[in-house]
């Protein structure tokens, strides 16, 4: 890249992206992240001055070509010229495409290739490529990417019936990087074969990803008449963001290239053009070859007019900022798991009777549905339901009528409703009475009591009642606790079949049907007088639907306990609407959180956060948001490196400080409403021992969201062992650009959370690699200089122990000193052990040597040990890290990467 930079600022006018730049006084400034270590990802700012001489930015201006385009929220964005060409796409029927040919009517073995920088794990499908047209019933074949597994697709004659599909579990994958995918039709042995792989890129060497999928039977591909298309987001969902760098498709396994388009050969903004087998390429929808990388994105929320008293100068000064801004200015609490999951169901009515204290009637959110009349209901008095917002109890004589819209009779209907009873009473005691269009029975009664739960019917004119289903039920199994009644009525020929469900919340359901000759009416009307035993009861969610519903109610009524972090924010997100999410890393390596209550979006996103101790910020190429799991932050390798001899690398200031800011030693962490642990780091240099043993008692109390007590423990542990890293600190880390052009390249590459490594540190500092976590950044932009500043972190910490690793994978010794002191040249030493077990020795486990230890700051390389007690000899080679000195007698040493356990 050169300078002078172009720099582009875009704003979104029509759904189309116009270019500003000419526009723009002064440089770019952007802000992104923390700008402190201890605070929580603020939203992105970007300061902007526009010149406004014609009014053009005045949106209220009906001179302004632009007049009732620009608005509040208007999307922006800025962006540099990138290293390469690729190809993304925002929609999702947006692609690149090329028609139907001869060459690409593969039946029989199929090598695909992709390369791309894309979000590995996002749980979205992200389309390859694809020959594939499902209304026409012309599949063929797809190779696509979804929540972190490779998957191909293919059909033998164009219809789902006869197609099969494969998938992996991708490794771990840097940003960039190519997959492959290999179908053997007929493997020789009776079968077909499927094989994965993965590569730095398409150049390969390709690294084979599990073992093959074989299975029996001579499979083949519909040759199909579909276009073959490439980066198609699935049709369902948004795109994953990504960039494609270039595919290949070939006839048979490392066959010819029937297919290949090479993106990165491309000139940006080109619509069409053909690649080196003869295919004729086009870019569909808003699909596009671009080079920009963008440094900003987000919303300008005003358009504030000024000048100057002349009026030759008119401008307007404003902000741009990220979607968490506005996310934050909305603290709407989202409702209650169960209010916002039974709608969905498509109920004909329902009343949440999560009301306020004072509410005389219970309010329906389905349009058309009136009040639910009451009397004798002491709202918003319970709040034990973690699924659900404050209920009412039933006190003696409460009446309740909820009156159900026509709707169209389907011949089925359910009504559910959770309630709370510490115990039945011996007598039967009614809960629920339905008014129905039924025939015969059009009355149903059910009723609870220490013999089970039994249903009453009556005819429509009250003269005649039978007793139509009683099944015994334990106490045990309902009392004293929360639990789902679910009644339901489906038409079967001549038959009415009626059942009953009573389900324990977060337990096992009992219940039982029966049939009787009749038709099945709509519901009219559910109308209860509750008998004195139900006095103090909780009840709510009374919902009717028109259709069996069996599982409406599940995981919503317990607020989806034990649901995972990434899957938490993910559904919050999805029901909301408009906050795009993208999740980085896997799901199953995150904390299980607690149930979910009712709060705003944003507080319960950064509540999982929390939990599972992840980072949250916002996405820089796209309005939305991304979550970084804890463990994508253990043992990265650096994104960026850095020479703090070379020009530009490292810029004024730069200054570690070693004090007791994040120093945490003494930890408690609580689980809400559950119990609390309490995790105390009392020997070593940060321990609460009081100096010069250790630091001295620093402590923190937190409350998070947690399936379980027993996570407690765990959390403190490894906060603890966050707040104890003996590290010094590099709050910031400025660079030159302009200077160092060559690391652009990398810095474009940089996302919050990933790792930067400064080398060849000057004498005066430690001789290692400083290793820093990039929490947020500074970027200023202009035409002749581009400087960013990182707001960073110690990374040493988040380097965790991995089994069976040569470095990562050993365990050190509870205390290791020289028996006898050395001179700067001795290789040979005699080393006691003073607690736990001796050291290995090299003919016990040879292949476990070489490694390193750290003695008195020098580091050394161990290659050999011999003696089976203590004292043992070590054979070393000195200065490992450019110390080299004399050590004393009884100078304690230590293996450099000692096993860290991670949470």
């Amino acid at each position: 890249m050169t300078f002078p930079l172009a720099i582009t600022t875009e704003i979104q006018l029509g759904g189309v992206w116009t270019d500003i730049t000419p526009y723009v006084r002064g440089a770019m400034s952007i802000t992104a992240g923390r700008d402190d270590e201890t605070q929580k990802v603020k939203p992105t700012k970007l300061p902007i001055q526009l010149n406004n001489g014609d009014g053009r930015f005045s949106r209220r201006n009906p001179r302004s070509p632009w007049s009732g385009l620009i608005g509040h929220n208007t999307p922006v964005r800025t962006s540099v010229p990138g290293p390469e060409p690729y190809l993304t796409v925002n929609a999702g029927t947006d692609c690149a495409t090329t028609p139907d040919h001869a060459s690409l009517d593969i039946v029989g073995d199929l090598d695909v290739r992709a390369e791309a920088t894309l979000d590995w794990t996002w749980p979205r499908s992200q389309w390859f490529a694809s020959k594939w047209d499902e209304p026409a019933n012309q599949r063929s074949f797809i190779v696509y990417v979804r929540d972190g597994l490779l998957y191909i697709h293919w059909s033998e004659d164009g219809t789902t019936t006869n197609s099969w599909f494969v998938s992996r579990r991708l490794p771990e994958l840097p940003r960039r990087a190519a997959l492959r995918v290999t179908l053997d039709v007929n493997n020789g042995i009776g079968g077909w074969t499927v094989r994965f792989y993965w590569a730095t890129s398409l150049a390969g060497s390709w690294v084979e990803i599990g073992e093959p999928y074989v299975y029996p039977g001579i499979t083949s591909i519909h040759a199909g008449t579909a276009p073959l298309t490439v980066a198609r987001p699935s049709i369902f969902a948004p795109p994953a963001g990504g960039r494609i760098h270039a595919v290949q498709v070939r006839n048979g396994i490392g066959g010819s290239i029937v297919a290949g388009p090479v993106f990165t050969a491309q000139t940006p903004g080109t619509s069409s053009f053909v690649d080196s087998a003869g295919r004729t390429w086009t870019m569909i929808g808003t699909a596009e070859v671009t080079r920009r990388d963008i440094r900003m994105s987000g919303e300008i929320p005003s358009w504030p007019v000024r000048w100057d008293l002349s009026g030759a100068d008119v401008w307007v000064s404003t902000t741009a900022s990220g979607i968490l801004r506005r996310l934050g200015q909305g603290q709407k609490p989202v409702p209650s798991t169960l209010r916002r999951r039974i709608p969905s169901g498509q109920p004909v009515a329902y009343w949440p009777m999560e009301d306020g204290a004072t509410a005389t009637t219970a309010a329906s959110p389905i349009p058309g549905v009136t009040p639910m009349k009451v009397t004798g209901l002491d709202f918003a008095a319970d709040s034990s339901l973690a699924g659900s917002g404050p209920l009412p109890k039933i006190k003696t004589g409460a009446t309740l009528t909820a009156t159900v819209p026509p709707y169209l009779n389907t011949g089925a209907w359910q009504i559910e409703v959770v309630y709370h009873l510490d115990a039945a009473s011996a007598a039967w005691t009614t809960i629920l009475d339905v008014y129905t269009r039924s025939n015969p029975w059009a009355q149903f009664t059910v009723q609870i009591s220490t013999a089970g739960v039994r249903i009453i019917g009556t005819n429509a004119d009250g003269d005649a009642t039978s007793s139509l289903l009683t099944i015994g039920i334990a106490d045990a199994d309902i009392d004293g606790q929360w639990n789902r009644l679910q009644l339901r009525s489906e038409q079967d020929g001549l038959m009415t079949r009626l059942g009953i469900q009573v389900i324990p919340i977060s337990g096992t359901s009992v219940g039982w049907a029966t049939s009787y000759a009749g038709a099945v009416g709509a519901v009219q009307r559910i109308q209860t007088a509750f008998d004195a035993e139900l006095n103090g009861v909780p009840i709510g969610h009374l919902a009717v639907f028109p259709v069996y519903q069996s599982t409406i109610y599940n995981f919503a009524d317990h607020g989806y306990l034990n649901e995972l972090v990434p899957a938490r924010m993910r559904r919050v997100t999805d029901e909301v609407g408009q906050v795009p999410l993208t999740i980085r890393g896997r799901a199953a390596d995150s904390e299980g959180l607690g149930p979910q209550r009712p709060a705003s979006l944003l507080t319960l996103l950064q509540q999982a956060a929390d939990t599972d101790g992840g980072i949250l910020y916002e996405a820089r190429d796209r309005p939305g948001l991304i979550y970084r799991t804890r463990t994508t932050l253990y043992n990265q390798a650096p994104v960026l490196t850095l020479d703090y001899t070379a020009p530009g690398h490292i810029a004024a200031p730069f200054e570690p400080l070693d004090d007791d800011k994040g120093v945490v030693n003494d930890v408690t962490v609580t689980r809400s409403g559950g119990s609390s642990a309490r995790v105390v780091r009392e020997t070593g240099p940060m321990s609460t021992a009081p100096p010069p043993d250790g630091v001295g008692i620093y402590d923190e109390s937190v409350t998070r969201s947690l399936a379980r007590d027993a996570q407690c423990e765990q959390i403190a542990a490894w906060r603890v062992h966050l707040g104890t890293a003996d590290e010094a600190r590099y709050p910031t880390v400025r660079i030159l650009l302009h200077r160092a052009p060559e690391l652009i390249p990398q810095v474009l590459g940089i996302h919050i959370g990933d790792k930067i490594t400064i080398t060849n540190p000057p004498d005066w500092l430690p001789p290692e690699p400083i290793e820093l976590i990039v929490q947020g950044y500074k970027e200023i932009l202009d035409t002749y200089t581009w400087e960013i500043t990182y707001t960073c972190t110690p990374a040493r910490p988040w380097t965790v122990g991995v089994l069976n690793h040569s470095v990562l994978g050993r365990l050190d010794t509870a205390g290791s000193q020289l028996a006898s002191g050395v001179t700067a040249t001795a290789t040979s030493w005699s080393v006691t052990t003073t607690a736990g077990p001796r050291w290995i020795t090299t003919g016990e486990f040879p292949a476990q040597f070489p490694f390193d230890i750290t003695i008195g700051g020098e580091r050394v390389t161990v290659t050999a040990i011999s003696g089976t007690s203590s004292p043992q000899t070590f054979t070393v080679v000195r200065s490992a890290n450019t110390i080299i000195k004399p050590h004393p007698t009884a100078t304690k040493l230590s293996l450099t990467t000692p096993l860290r356990l991670a949470l």
